[in-house]
């Protein structure tokens, strides 16, 4: 029987527009700065494929010069077929992480591609953890090498890599310890590398995929390992007055971020992006106010009373994920309880639906877990 062949074509269009070495935008090879990163997301390209997703990711981190992280869980064989005609690269990786029913976020010079609800997040994770530690070190003098801890640097590693061995590795590197490493499951990962982060962004990043993150013990020099949370708001303070309408505009420009003004301050909470985005149109620049939270990451239910059982049921199926619960869990699932939510992400509509119940949820590879 013969086969369609696969094919994969991607032309650069312009390459004018890609940040030069030695001009504050980036190295030649991978860029640096979330600047240097959106440059090179602005490059046209023409390109066609028909491919699995996962060798799409790597022509377009070849070709573009990028780093491109997957997501453990995202099954790489999934066949993509694309074309893009004289689009951004940006434009690009929306469509094709659309198709894989993904998403991708940006941190600093570095891309990750994943679950929909962990790119929402990850980026606002990053930098919580490092203000976190910024805090946390400005209390603790002389414990730890705060300037290690703080530098951003590149990371790379080998093909065959164990995720557990690099976790252990950067925080080793730093005086630190893991208290609880069991939590991370074995696997193996392809070369790759993480571009000019400091190690708490580092280890955001590479826990994500077994979704985890961690909390910091500065006083016992170690970490402890903990589930990827359900959401991260985050809270800046800016010196800036503006006029009613001008912050009117803003508001409207920037939907999810809450923004109050007072006595020629601003107070903003929400998603880093939305903050990033906040502060450079602050400073003048022509920003994209575009924002990730689509009708299709979200859940409306309105459920007067039914067993939670079926509402997690029905959750798991819309996610396509495998439903598995705890001895004592199936003894408390069977409650009837009453939902009534509207737009909230799938973390916040399983929290609503097991804390009614007394239970606990996390999320492993595709297996979404029910416990007491």
């Amino acid at each position: 029987m013969r086969t369609k062949p696969l094919f994969c074509t991607l032309t650069l269009v312009c390459c004018l527009v890609f940040p030069q070495a030695g001009a504050g935008q980036g190295t030649a090879e991978f860029p640096d700065s979330a600047q240097a990163l959106r440059t090179r997301l602005d490059a046209r390209v023409t390109a066609s494929f028909e491919k699995s997703f996962g060798e799409i990711l790597q022509s377009i981190s070849r070709s573009q010069k990028l780093r491109i992280i997957l997501d453990r869980r995202i099954d790489p064989a999934t066949v993509i077929k694309c074309q893009a005609q004289n689009e951004s690269v940006r434009t690009l990786l929306q469509k094709i992480t659309s198709m894989a029913n993904v998403a991708f976020c940006e941190i600093r010079g570095n891309i990750y591609v994943g679950p929909k609800a962990t790119c929402h997040w990850l980026a606002s994770l990053c930098e919580l953890h490092q203000q976190s530690l910024k805090e946390r070190l400005s209390s603790n003098t002389g414990q730890l090498d705060a300037k290690r801890l703080l530098t951003a640097s590149d990371f790379q590693w080998e093909y065959l890599s164990d995720p557990t061995d690099l976790i252990e590795s950067l925080v080793t590197s730093c005086g630190l310890s893991v208290s609880n490493p069991h939590l991370l499951k074995h696997d193996r990962w392809n070369a790759n590398g993480l571009s000019n982060l400091p190690i708490s962004q580092k280890l955001t990043i590479l826990l994500a995929g077994f979704g985890l993150t961690f909390e910091w013990n500065i006083a016992n020099k170690s970490i402890e390992l903990r589930p990827f949370p359900s959401s991260v708001v985050l809270k800046t303070t800016i010196q800036k007055s503006l006029s009613e309408s001008n912050l009117d505009k803003i508001k409207s420009a920037l939907p999810d971020l809450k923004i109050k003004s007072s006595d020629g301050t601003l107070i903003a909470e929400g998603r880093y992006e939305d903050i990033d985005r906040l502060n450079r149109l602050l400073a003048g620049e022509r920003v994209s106010t575009s924002t990730t939270s689509t009708s299709e990451n979200r859940f409306t239910l309105s459920v007067p009373k039914a067993p939670a059982k079926d509402l997690l049921e029905a959750v798991a199926n819309s996610r396509k994920l495998t439903l598995s619960a705890s001895p004592e869990a199936t003894e408390l699932w069977t409650k009837q309880i009453g939902v009534n939510v509207k737009e909230v992400t799938l973390e916040e509509l399983l929290d609503v639906i097991t804390k009614a119940c007394g239970l606990k949820w996390t999320i492993n590879d595709d297996e979404l877990e029910i416990s007491e």
